[in-house]
């Protein structure tokens, strides 16, 4: 890319991602969830799917702008317990068959690390997308990603073969990719207790480095009734921090508390900084987005309709935050 190209490029930028489920999937986007083994994630995983099909709202909450093609990948689990689940699942939330293709590997597991296993697998997802009229978007999923590798994914060697893959998915294929993975085994302190954190992720650098957007599943309780879904890494950072789950048992689905819509949030910014001005006080970019829980996104456009509406000043600081002079509206400065 020559500068005038790159000038070009600047001036006319690539569209954003595409949101397919609201503030939290993406295309193109790669996407990394990661949970406990028997913890809950495949519930989200499959329920993600079915959702994605028929357009229902994921969670009974996350709008789904329109139906997806969902190539799943079962590599793990008994396929008869898988179906079971289903249809569970599709007592509350319907499954488009002819959008979803399930793959268990059957006799031949998906091997990524080997062309003569993962050659045929992609001339399946290709035929089942041709199926799909061309303006349906795709979701390719891989569950759990361990056992699409012979070995280990702490190896550069490994990571590399799976990011080829999703590269070859994501591009090739046009597919989102949602990798389910489970993270690595606890570790204790000198005292024996088990550590706890934030992020277990397992794996090299480079696979990290490759997603857009990574989430950690939790179970809350005991019983797994009540778990959260933590953002770990949002390239863009447009998606949802913090979702907290209601498992159901009766089938098989999880459920979250609405959210506040896009136009809710700019009014939560706008009442925020009117407080702020009427108390005569300042405030920065960093407070607004946390006081109002909104996505950088959000703030930098809400920034901008205020700033045209001669409603806030930004004032740059050398070296520190900048500083936001809010305004009341109607009244004269």
């Amino acid at each position: 890319m020559t500068g005038d190209d790159l000038r070009r490029a600047i001036l006319t930028p690539p569209d954003p991602p595409h949101p397919l489920i609201q503030d939290f999937l993406f295309y193109p986007s790669v996407f990394l969830l990661t949970g406990e083994p028997g913890k809950g994630k495949t519930v989200i995983a499959s329920q993600l799917a079915c959702c994605l099909t028929s357009q229902t709202p994921l969670f009974g909450t996350l709008t789904i702008h329109q139906p997806c093609a969902v190539f799943y990948c079962q590599l793990e689990g008994s396929l008869s317990e898988q179906l079971e689940h289903l249809r569970l699942m599709e007592t509350v939330c319907p499954i488009a068959t002819d959008r979803l293709y399930w793959y268990d590997g059957g006799t031949r597991p998906l091997n990524v690390q080997d062309a003569t296993s993962w050659q045929p697998v992609v001339r399946q997802m290709e035929a089942f997308f041709a199926s799909q009229p061309p303006t349906v978007h795709r979701v390719v999923t891989l569950d759990p990603i361990y056992k699409a590798l012979v070995t280990d994914l702490a190896k550069a060697e490994a990571a590399l073969a799976l990011i080829h893959f999703s590269d070859l998915l994501l591009h090739q294929l046009r597919a989102s990719v949602l990798l389910i993975h489970h993270p690595h085994r606890e570790r204790h302190d000198a005292r024996g207790k088990p550590i706890k954190e934030e992020d277990a992720y397992y794996g090299h650098s480079f696979l990290r480095n490759h997603v857009d957007t990574a989430y950690v599943f939790r179970a809350l309780d005991a019983e797994g009734e009540t778990g959260e879904l933590v953002s770990t890494k949002l390239r863009g950072q447009h998606s949802l921090k913090r979702l907290i789950l209601q498992y159901h048992p009766e089938t098989y689905t999880c459920s979250m508390e609405p959210v506040p819509s896009e136009e809710s949030k700019e009014m939560a910014i706008r009442s925020y900084l009117e407080v702020v001005a009427r108390n005569g006080k300042q405030t920065d970019f960093y407070q607004v987005k946390a006081i109002c829980q909104a996505s950088p996104r959000t703030v930098r456009a809400v920034q901008a309709k205020l700033v045209a509406e001669h409603l806030l000043s930004v004032h740059p600081m050398t070296g520190k935050r900048w500083i936001w002079v809010p305004k009341v509206p109607g009244v004269q400065p």
